[in-house]
């Protein structure tokens, strides 16, 4: 078995780009992290939720008022052509 679990970690680790030594300690801190990590994510999704559901929300309502430009002369178009 511990010939498989090498060749695991020699595949994975072509597959991620990573040294063996280095997957085999993200792999370990993956393990020892195996208890905290469900917690923490259940304690972010609480704190979203919570956040969500009683942090009241801010409404900005934006509005763009245009000035009117002044129209050009007939006469300049900006073509440099004289009307006929």
């Amino acid at each position: 078995m511990h010939g498989f679990s090498q060749t695991c970690e020699g595949f994975l680790s072509r597959l991620v780009g990573l040294n063996a030594r280095r997957l085999s300690g993200l792999l370990g801190l993956a393990y020892k992290c195996r208890i905290r990590l469900p917690i923490f994510v259940s304690a972010t999704f609480l704190l979203c939720h919570l956040v969500l559901k009683y942090v009241p929300r801010v409404e900005i309502n934006v509005q763009v008022v245009e000035e009117e430009e002044e129209e050009e002369e007939d006469g300049q178009d900006g073509s440099g052509a004289e009307p006929r």
